[in-house]
């Protein structure tokens, strides 16, 4: 296994820390909470408001996973150059624009927790955190598909709006 981080620190170009890592994926979590939040507060629909508010729930959890996850590796003294991902601000942006941010968020938890599994040595951990890996995915495509749906709509003219061909929809369309 030690052969494996060797091999990552080398491409990476750093030393890889599970605790570091785990310590990153715990601050961006809580981050997302807070987006989630704002997402839901937000949401065009009362059924994607409920959708947003039980993601939360499941990442609270995954926080709690993520701190229990933490005592299973081994302390290592080397350290991790890491940086944060810059925290959402919610000011002027819209909701498409941190919609965009969550799924940036999920596919960025998807490859911390993919280096983590290969940092470990224990197969149950392992399955663990590909599981994790595998929830953090499935969120990214959920977003996606939002993402996919609300650029679909900007894109589509609703006649008689802006970018509606004439003819289209007209009277004579319709003989």
């Amino acid at each position: 296994m030690d052969e494996v981080k060797d091999m990552m620190d080398d491409w990476i170009g750093t030393h890889m820390d599970p605790h570091m890592i785990i310590d990153h994926l715990i601050r961006s979590e809580e981050r997302e909470i807070q987006l989630y939040t704002e997402l839901a507060r937000m949401a065009p629909s009362e059924p994607l408001r409920r959708t947003i508010e039980a993601m939360i729930d499941e990442q609270q959890h995954d926080v709690e996973a993520l701190r229990a996850l933490h005592d299973m590796f081994p302390t290592r003294s080397s350290p991790i150059m890491m940086t944060d991902m810059d925290s959402p601000g919610y000011g002027q942006r819209t909701w498409l624009d941190m919609v965009r941010t969550v799924r940036h968020m999920e596919m960025h938890h998807v490859s911390m927790l993919m280096n983590l599994a290969a940092l470990s040595s224990d197969p149950h951990v392992q399955r663990i955190i590909l599981q994790m890996a595998d929830e953090e995915l499935q969120e990214a495509v959920f977003w996606n598909t939002i993402v996919l749906a609300l650029g679909w709509m900007h894109l589509t003219p609703v006649p008689p709006g802006p970018g509606w061909m004439p003819g289209r929809f007209s009277e004579e369309d319709k003989k």
